[in-house]
């Protein structure tokens, strides 16, 4: 066989596993139900944690939204912990501590966000510790939905919605698209009880589950606090890890504002995969890599030989159309049917983007060590 002849071989090959490992999410998330939270007092005892760092912009609507929710309970406490802020954010929730006694204030005495989380969790009087990111905003009933969920089933975790802001501009529809993805993804494999991925935003978790890990952040890497610790848990029972699906029980957060930023955070999420130990996780990253290298790597061969577009149009015409399924059997829940006209444009780039950021997010893996 030919190089052209592997290569098309290959493209086949790819495509039916990428397109078989979707219709397993499709299956996981459909097998998932909508849960509506039906009361707001509850015996469990909570603890919301909020690691900033210089979010003097956000952080008092955070934390308002927060202290606003409908909820009651045995006991509910809000940590707000400071991962070493440069500009007013500090005063900020100082004076929000002042006035609201369920809200306390700590200083991180390590470096960076997974030293603030432990610090914050071991100190949190709560059985159930649910975190979120202090650029995010919340519906009355989100805590109410969650806890709601854990009295109902008991999971040692809940993995939550995530949405992003929308907002203009060809930059916060790719976002939408790929976010929308990977929230779509994760839900999907905890559906199927292989969870791989979940966001630090909108977690909860069992103190005590937590307490008996040893490095539960694998705090070796600056990035992915959530996808450890949800890793780390997953090794003892992964079907126990389960996805919430429900509107009330979800977040708002920020998109990455320009390119540059969009990048650098992108890189900073493909560098933990050398810390990932779990199958699933390490199996699906390597097939999404590969059919976005695929066509990228085809369209270099092109100079050498026309014949190469073939393969490369076979993957895309079956990568389009199994990942617009997917998108449509989730639209209604994450309301992008507006975006489903993109995803031949987003297919293109989205091939181009994980090519570049999963080989220097690889390469500058130390960089982005703690």
């Amino acid at each position: 066989m030919n190089l052209f002849s592997w290569y098309w071989l290959f493209a086949i090959v790819i495509t039916v596993l990428y397109s078989a490992l979707m219709l397993y999410f499709i299956v996981g998330w459909n097998k998932i139900r909508y849960f509506t939270t039906k009361k707001n007092i509850f015996s469990t005892k909570i603890t919301v944690v909020v690691p900033f760092y210089n979010e003097e912009a956000l952080i008092k609507k955070c934390l308002l939204g927060l202290l606003g929710q409908n909820i009651q309970t045995t006991e509910y406490t809000i940590l707000a912990i400071n991962d070493g802020s440069t500009d007013k954010s500090v005063p900020i929730v100082k004076d929000l501590a002042e006035q609201y006694n369920r809200l306390y204030f700590i200083e991180s005495e390590g470096v960076g966000k997974k030293a603030a989380l432990s610090k914050a969790i071991n100190a949190a009087s709560g059985d159930l510790i649910v975190t979120t990111d202090a650029d995010c905003s919340y519906k009355k009933d989100w805590l109410s939905t969650i806890v709601d969920y854990y009295e109902q089933h008991n999971p040692r975790m809940i993995i939550g919605p995530v949405f992003l802001k929308t907002g203009s501009g060809i930059l916060n529809s790719f976002q939408l698209l790929e976010f929308n993805s990977l929230i779509m993804t994760g839900a999907g494999a905890a559906g199927i009880g292989h969870p791989i991925m979940c966001n630090g935003a909108n977690l909860a978790f069992k103190k005590e589950a937590f307490m008996t890990l040893d490095n539960p952040l694998k705090e070796e890497f600056i990035s992915g606090d959530d996808v450890f610790l949800m890793h780390n848990l997953k090794k003892e029972l992964a079907d126990d890890i389960h996805f919430l699906k429900s509107h009330s029980g979800a977040v708002v957060t920020q998109g990455a504002k320009g390119i540059k930023k969009f990048m650098s955070q992108r890189q900073r999420w493909v560098s933990k995969a050398n810390g990932y130990k779990d199958g699933d996780t390490i199996f699906t990253a390597s097939i999404v890599f590969l059919i976005s290298v695929i066509p990228v790597v085809g369209a270099l061969l092109m100079f050498i030989e026309w014949n190469y577009l073939q393969p490369i149009l076979f993957l895309l015409f079956f990568k389009t159309g199994i990942d617009i399924l997917f998108f449509q059997q989730t639209s209604s829940f994450f309301n992008h049917k507006r975006l489903l006209p993109f995803i031949l444009v987003f297919e293109i780039i989205y091939a181009v983007y994980v090519t570049i950021t999963g080989v220097s997010g690889l390469l500058q893996s130390k960089k982005f060590k703690a």
